[in-house]
């Protein structure tokens, strides 16, 4: 008669079969044979691999690490009822284990070849250069980060895209920058009588700190303030010689066509907004200076 220690030993002996990959007796054979690890053809396989087997050397026992072996073999099931708990967890602890694959890149550092774009796609939004905007009838290269201080309090930051660039840590793993100017914090303006925010493109500071990871800013577009245009004149023209001095700030949406049959004629398309939609309240024909005229076209009278 089988003891209950001996059918437990062959229990383990079972799942240590099934995943002798994993298991850190098989990677020393590897070792032993061939001289090093066998790499596959994707790094971060490779790393993901060694990720969990690093994750199963961290349990104190053999019987831990073959119940975590069993863990990721019922990964691979089908969902039952009932089970929806466990494979969250799963999921969160495999999430976490292809993070740590990502840090093994990224302490590889990239390479010395960096590729730039005018143009990116990311987040789904397209993001230019602002070299590429004025060759363009599209306005793309306005960003909005927000950064959490010590004290966690957020402040926002608005700028515009001088250049994009894409870090190479491996075929499959690639970090894409973007290098921005940022508008001084004195040079924001929020008017909150009327919601709008405006910022002064001329007054930037924060040279030292120019890069921003793509998948952490929002798009916002800049339209120029004709109201804070300066009051020199050409005397020839009467008009005025220089570009207004601050821009409003429009947030952008995302393109959510095809998202849950969402379209940008639905009722709750601004749902998928991350700032909420900018409206004017006051008149349009809101005169420019104390010299201009409000922009309206008169009929002329026949006689």
């Amino acid at each position: 008669m089988m003891e209950d220690g001996d059918e437990e030993q062959d229990n383990d002996d079972q799942y240590r079969s099934m995943f002798s990959e994993w298991d850190d007796t098989a990677m020393d054979d590897n070792e032993e044979e061939g001289g090093e690890e066998q790499a596959s053809d994707d790094p971060v396989d490779d790393d993901l691999r060694r990720a969990i087997s690093d994750a199963r050397r961290d349990y104190a026992t053999d019987k831990e690490r073959l119940q975590f072996d069993k863990m990721l073999e019922d990964h691979h099931k089908l969902l039952y009822p009932g089970c929806e708990d466990g494979h969250r967890k799963l999921g969160s602890i495999l999430e976490l284990l292809k993070w740590k694959a990502e840090l093994y890149l990224l302490a590889r550092l990239p390479s010395s070849n960096i590729c730039t774009f005018q143009g990116y796609e990311i987040n789904v939004n397209t993001f230019y250069t602002i070299d590429q905007d004025k060759k363009s009838t599209n306005q793309n290269s306005g960003v909005r980060f927000d950064a959490k201080d010590e004290n966690g309090q957020t402040t926002t930051y608005y700028g515009y895209i001088e250049e994009i660039w894409e870090l190479d840590y491996g075929p499959t793993f690639k970090v894409p920058l973007f290098r921005c100017k940022w508008v001084k914090l004195s040079g924001i303006h929020i008017d909150d009588k009327y919601g709008m925010i405006t910022v002064d493109p001329n007054n930037l500071a924060y040279l030292d700190e120019p890069f921003v990871l793509a998948s952490e800013v929002a798009q916002v577009f800049y339209v120029k303030d004709m109201s804070s245009k300066s009051r020199k004149r050409n005397q020839q023209k009467n008009t005025s010689t220089e570009e207004p001095k601050r821009h409003i700030v429009l947030s952008g949406k995302r393109n959510i066509v095809g998202v849950d049959d969402k379209t940008d004629m639905s009722e709750d398309y601004n749902k998928f907004k991350e700032i909420p939609p900018f409206t004017v309240k006051i008149d349009p024909s809101i005169l420019l200076n104390d010299e201009d005229s409000p922009w309206l076209r008169r009929r002329r009278s026949q006689h």
